[in-house]
C-alpha cells in the first residue's frame, strides 16, 4: 500500500520535474484490486490520470478506444499474463512504453520482458523512486514516439501530392542516378526528367534529392515511394 510519506515524496519530485502533468493517462493492468487502488491514488496526487484494468483481456477488449500511453503491467495474471500481452502488443505493432511489475519477478522473466519491448521491470513492493524514474522515461519515450508519428504523417502527406510520373522519377533519382541516365532508364527526355524533378521538389518543399531521402526516411517509405496508379503515366 502507498503511505502518506510515499505519496509526499513522489508528489514533490514530480512537481519539481514537470511544469504540467502529461496529458496522456497511465494504464494500470493488474489483477490485484489493492495494487490498482494504491497506484491510482499515488498517480492522482501529481495530477496523473490512471485507467485501471483488472486483466490483460480487459485491456485488449477496450484497446480500440485507448490512446497511446505508458502501461504498468503485472506479469503474473490468470488467463492472459503480462508476457502474453506484450507478445500481442508486439504483433499489433503497438510500441507504447510498458513497465512490467510483479511480486514474483526473477531475472529470466525480467530479461524476457525487456526483450519483448518493456522499458523496465519493477518487483513488488517496488521503490517509488524507481517507479518515478520509469514513468519519466516512459513519458519521454511517448513524446518521442508522438513526434515521430507526426513527422511520418506529414512526410507521407507530402509524398501523396506527387503524380505517378513524379514519384517514378524521384525514386530513380534517389538511387543516385544522374538526370541523363534517369531519362534513358525511363525513356524520357532529360528536360522532362528535370521538369518532374523540379515539380516534385517543390511539392515536397525541399531543395535537393538528399533532402528527399531524409524526408522518405521520416515517412518510413524507403525506396517504395513510387505508388503506381491504374491510369497511364502522363508525360
Amino acid at each position: 500500500m502507498v503511505t502518506r510519506s510515499d505519496s509526499e515524496i513522489f508528489n514533490a519530485h514530480w512537481k519539481h520535474m514537470l511544469s504540467a502533468p502529461p496529458s496522456s493517462p497511465v494504464y494500470i493492468i493488474d489483477d490485484e484490486s489493492d495494487v490498482r487502488r494504491s497506484l491510482h491514488f499515488l498517480l492522482s496526487t501529481v495530477g496523473l490520470v490512471s485507467w485501471p484494468f483488472a486483466s490483460a483481456q480487459d485491456f485488449l477488449d477496450n484497446f480500440s478506444a485507448l490512446e497511446p500511453a505508458p502501461v504498468l503491467l503485472d506479469i503474473r495474471m490468470p488467463a492472459v499474463d503480462g508476457l502474453q500481452l506484450l507478445a500481442v502488443m508486439r504483433e499489433r505493432g503497438v510500441n507504447w512504453p510498458v513497465i512490467v511489475i510483479s511480486a514474483h519477478g526473477d531475472i529470466q522473466v525480467a530479461v524476457k520482458a525487456i526483450k519483448m519491448g518493456a522499458i523496465d521491470f519493477l518487483e513488488k513492493p517496488f521503490d517509488f523512486e524507481a517507479l518515478d524514474s520509469c514513468l519519466q522515461t516512459a513519458f519521454a519515450q511517448l513524446a518521442h514516439l508522438n513526434d515521430s508519428f507526426t513527422a511520418r504523417n506529414t512526410a507521407r502527406a507530402a509524398f501523396a501530392l506527387l503524380s505517378p510520373r513524379e514519384s517514378e522519377v524521384i525514386k530513380v533519382l534517389m538511387g543516385g542516378v544522374p538526370n541523363k541516365a534517369a531519362a534513358h532508364m525511363l525513356d524520357l527526355s532529360v528536360r522532362t526528367v528535370e521538369m518532374h524533378r523540379a515539380n516534385a521538389l517543390a511539392k515536397l518543399r525541399v531543395k535537393s534529392i538528399a533532402e528527399v531521402i531524409r524526408l522518405a526516411a521520416a515517412a518510413k517509405l524507403g525506396p517504395e515511394i513510387a505508388v503506381r496508379h491504374d491510369q497511364e503515366y502522363a508525360q
